[in-house]
């Protein structure tokens, strides 16, 4: 008689928890066990810098399933539990506390970590970083109506929080190196016109500065600039991007560039080894190259992706990335590839917040960034599919129906 074959996911990460539960979904009857350094049962993170942080949503609201749903489908929880190491030539994995886990095939699903700053005064206890929900708590805590709040970086996870602390009714001020805050996720554009939509809420920003130095008596009170400027402050929130957590692969062979390399597939270069969600670097088959997404949409369909191709059921993973912001009365949908552009063109009203900005490659579509237009991102990702080419002209026409180029 064979034995049961077990299945490991190192991470409980959106794409890690999805995996699971597709392995179940598709038939998979041998041993499933997820593992996480959280404590907490597998959640969302997209909220922990909005509703979350706002304290608008509840702390049982993030979980993607109720821990009963695990144990009625057999998944193995191993909850605030670290790995040492990966042994592939043992098929093994080597926890912190000695214990040693055989699997038959294992999927790596642990994310990212924050980048942190390295600063004279960066070892400040009011220096935050957000990535978990201890995270999310301390921030809401420590940044109280009236307070002062200075966020470096100008990414999505700053100008999320920079919103959600607002509307908290605290003072924000946004550091970052870019002429305007995610020129090179939405283009400079876009960027400058919700950079406006922020300083309309009293959000401040210090456009391509860079800090020096934070200085304190025992906590975070100013932060200086190379420009020779300093920013008083009760808080430091940081986000200046984020690593690959890898650190688990030294010396296992896996091959690893900016993430975890694997193909269209969610397969390593070593066989029986997977990867998906943010850590993975993917080959995506419809641009023949490598992408990165850290969003959780593809979190999702990358974890379902790699469960599929773990059964033998050989998928190619190709969506076209899509990730969505709230940011105040600003919904924000982007679809698309992270290619370079030549033009773009804007479609709706920026005074109204309703409008759409088409980024194209000559007469091609590259992406588009939708603000408050989610049936816009709806055509564009369908338009993206297609790899099709449109006419400027129309894309410009409010009185033309976007679904007209399908």
């Amino acid at each position: 008689m064979s034995k049961t074959p077990t299945f490991v996911i190192l991470g409980s990460s959106t794409a890690g928890a999805f995996a699971a539960v597709t392995l179940r979904k598709e038939g998979f009857a041998g041993r499933v066990i997820l593992i996480g350094e959280e404590k907490e049962i597998p959640y969302a993170r997209p909220p922990l810098s909005k509703q979350y942080l706002q304290r608008e949503r509840e702390r049982e609201r993030l979980h993607l399933w109720p821990n009963e749903f695990y144990s009625e489908r057999k998944i193995e929880l191993r909850l605030g539990a670290r790995a040492r190491r990966v042994i592939p030539r043992e098929k093994e994995i080597e926890m912190e506390n000695g214990e040693r886990l055989r699997f038959d095939h294992l999927l790596i699903a642990t994310g990212m970590a924050p980048r942190r700053l390295a600063l004279p005064g960066s070892d400040l206890p009011n220096i935050f970083y957000l990535r978990t929900l201890e995270d999310s708590d301390r921030i809401a805590e420590a940044c109280q109506p009236g307070s002062r709040a200075v966020i470096i970086g100008g990414g999505f996870i700053g100008m999320e929080v920079a919103a959600s602390l607002r509307q908290k009714q605290v003072d924000v001020a946004v550091i970052h190196r870019d002429k305007v805050a995610l020129e090179r996720a939405i283009g400079i554009e876009a960027g400058r016109i919700l950079t406006e939509y922020h300083r309309q809420e009293g959000v401040n920003f210090y456009p391509e500065a860079e800090a020096s130095e934070i200085e304190g008596n025992g906590r975070a009170e100013r932060l200086h600039l190379r420009s020779g400027h300093s920013v008083e402050c009760d808080n430091v929130i940081v986000g200046i991007g984020a690593t690959p957590r890898i650190e688990t692969l030294e010396g296992s062979g896996i091959e690893t560039n900016n993430g975890i390399l694997v193909d269209e597939f969610c397969r390593t270069n070593i066989e029986g080894i997977s990867a998906a969600g943010d850590v993975a670097h993917f080959r995506h088959p419809r641009i023949h190259g490598r992408i990165h997404v850290e969003h959780w949409d593809n979190a999702r369909l990358h974890g379902i992706a790699a469960a599929n191709n773990m059964l033998g059921r050989h998928i190619p993973y190709s969506p076209v990335p899509f990730f969505w912001s709230d940011q105040f009365d600003v919904n924000i949908q982007y679809a698309g590839f992270p290619l370079e552009w030549s033009k773009s063109v804007h479609r709706g009203s920026t005074e109204e917040q309703s409008f759409s900005a088409f980024m194209l490659g000559g007469n091609k579509l590259v992406a588009g960034v939708c603000f408050n237009r989610w049936k816009d991102r709806r055509v564009c990702e369908k338009l993206l599919s297609q790899d099709a080419t449109v006419d400027p002209a129309k894309l410009r026409d409010e009185e033309f129906d976007l679904e007209g180029f399908l």
